[in-house]
Formats: structure tokens, C-alpha cells, sequence
């Protein structure tokens, strides 16, 4: 995403015109849609009382906490630390 602004001035392009925010909305747009459909996932995981889909929730959640490696992931999912990182967020 920074690249896409280091790419814009060096093209002598205006970092808010058309050009640049569509070529930075294209790099994000996978990332924003796994996220939304995550979200949505969740909202309907959690905003269903069958009593069989709260015990299988309960278990998923349980299994996630004892499962460090697992919640690891999902932690750094969250925060944005796995993909494809712009050069300045890489370690």
C-alpha cells in the first residue's frame, strides 16, 4: 500500500487523485473482502442461540485457547501481520 504511494510521486502522480486512491483501493480490496466475510462469519456464529451451535462455539473456542500455536495465528491475522507486507511493516 505504501508502494502505491512511493509509486504515485515518483510518477509525478497526485497522491489523492483518481489514479493513485483506485490503484491503492485494488491492493486492498482482497484483505477488505476476507475481513468482511470474516465479520460476517462471526455475527452469524455468535447472533444464533441453537443450543447445538453454542456447544460446537464453545468447543471451537476452547480448542483455539488451549491451541497456542493456533491462536498465534489468529492473533497475527488480526493485526495484520501476515501477507503481503509493504516494506516498511516488514520485520
Amino acid at each position: 500500500m505504501l508502494e502505491t504511494l512511493d509509486l504515485a510521486l515518483a510518477r509525478g502522480r497526485d497522491l489523492g487523485g483518481l489514479w493513485s486512491l483506485r490503484r491503492y483501493e485494488r491492493a486492498r480490496r482482497g484483505d477488505n473482502l476476507a475481513m468482511l466475510a470474516a465479520m460476517d462469519g462471526f455475527k452469524r456464529l455468535f447472533s444464533n442461540q441453537d443450543p447445538v451451535l453454542a456447544t460446537l462455539r464453545g468447543w471451537g473456542l476452547s480448542l483455539t485457547d488451549r491451541l497456542t500455536p493456533l491462536k498465534h495465528h489468529f492473533v497475527a491475522e488480526a493485526l495484520g501481520l501476515r501477507g503481503d507486507l509493504p516494506n516498511l511493516a516488514r520485520p
